[in-house]
């Protein structure tokens, strides 16, 4: 298959399924799926996908099952022991608020209820043009966008 055409096949998938996918990782998956064949195509591109969708749930599972906020190992974020408390997610809260720049979610896992509400840093957005606000209501624990 011809790679502006692998590519655009990419892209569309990911956009079919409300997702972006930024140029640079239309590049590479196109390249990397070049040596798939035609017929397994479909299923390879729908199980990348599958694996995007999944990661923000993954994400809040690994939080909340090794109770503190950044559970890498410490070759990969050091530690300043002093004010490792502050991270520490227990007795686990009612809500945490991730705010960085991927894409919004709300999950509710063993009672906590994690968000994320905005796409991009606000700084990477012009006055009041595509901000995305997100609303929680803490009686019913719920989310309005």
């Amino acid at each position: 298959m011809a790679a502006e055409n692998l590519k655009s096949k990419v892209s569309s998938a990911f956009t079919m399924r409300g997702l972006l996918l930024r140029a640079e990782a239309s590049k590479y998956l196109s390249t990397v799926l070049r040596s798939v064949n035609e017929v397994e195509l479909e299923d390879v591109i729908d199980s990348i996908i599958y694996g995007v969708e999944k990661q923000p749930c993954t994400f809040v599972k690994t939080i909340l099952s090794q109770g503190h906020m950044t559970p890498l190992p410490l070759f990969v974020s050091p530690v300043y022991w002093a004010y490792d408390y502050t991270l520490r997610l227990y007795p686990l809260p009612d809500v945490i608020v991730i705010a960085d720049k991927h894409d919004p979610f709300s999950i509710s896992n063993t009672e906590c209820l994690t968000i994320n509400p905005v796409r991009k840093p606000l700084y990477h957005q012009c006055i009041f043009m595509g901000l995305q606000f997100s609303f929680l209501y803490l009686q019913n624990s719920r989310i309005h966008k």
